[in-house]
């Protein structure tokens, strides 16, 4: 009888010359993170244990970045551990922190063609508010994107003024940009978003910075609270014409 080929010899240095010759270029999802876990895995198959990380993550690759905040995953997936999960998290850290370093090699101007791409250095969680702030040099460089939220859940998110104020000093901003996300997808900008937004333009501008808007984000719509409160004072100085000239009338 003949000796049946072990399909997986060498697998491992197949999957590292691929990897040197054309990087993740049209690898699955489930292939990279393969490839991945062999820095945590050193012998064995890891192509299940990354399809059952995948699965846990509803199949994406940002989600599995996501789940690894926690040890859910450790207790949930069959041949993931702690250090499994601290590898992801490490992972996920030098991504971030590459993004952010990345700005100051490759400069972003903050325009409305860039900000969505500014915003993603970071990005939004997909389960809570989070607030995020940009500052920017007198050209409107970006120099920073922070997130300064202090506590938050689904339908809220809150930060301080000495953040934002040390958030700036730090950064030398000239600029700056808040925004925040709604992933209940509750459509609006809030009374409290007006009301932050106003305080927030005041304090700013008493130390020189120039106050660029709020924005709030909601099925994909990026919604200026700036531009909602010059549009309720237009409304508001159109309704008090409208009265003043109905007074005239009456009084005629």
């Amino acid at each position: 009888m003949m000796k049946k080929e072990n399909i997986h010899k060498n697998h491992r240095e197949r999957m590292r010359a691929k990897f040197d010759k054309i990087g993740f270029e049209g690898w699955s999802d489930y292939e990279i993170l393969e490839y991945m876990l062999y820095n945590v895995y050193r012998q064995g198959d890891t192509n299940p244990i990354a399809h059952n990380i995948l699965s846990y993550s509803a199949g994406s690759i940002v989600n599995v970045m996501r789940n690894c905040e926690d040890f859910r995953m450790a207790q949930q997936v069959d041949n993931v551990g702690e250090k499994t999960v601290l590898f992801l998290r490490s992972l996920k850290a030098f991504v971030d922190y590459y993004k952010q370093e990345e700005i100051k090699y490759t400069p972003i101007y903050l325009d409305r063609y860039t900000i969505k791409d500014v915003l993603n250095v970071i990005g939004f969680k997909p389960d809570r508010e989070d607030i995020l702030m940009v500052c920017a040099d007198k050209c409107l460089k970006v120099k920073s994107v922070t997130n300064i939220t202090e506590n938050s859940g689904k339908f809220f998110a809150e930060t301080s003024l000495s953040r934002v104020m040390n958030t700036a000093a730090l950064n030398s901003a000239s600029y700056v940009l808040i925004a925040h996300n709604h992933p209940s997808e509750c459509d609006g900008i809030s009374t409290e978003d007006v009301a932050f937004t106003n305080t927030l333009e005041e304090t700013l501008a008493k130390a020189g910075i120039f106050f660029i808007d709020h924005i709030v984000i909601s099925k994909g719509k990026y919604m200026s609270v700036r531009a909602k409160i010059a549009d309720d004072k237009a409304k508001e100085l159109e309704k008090e014409k409208a009265q003043g000239y109905d007074d005239a009338m009456i009084q005629s």
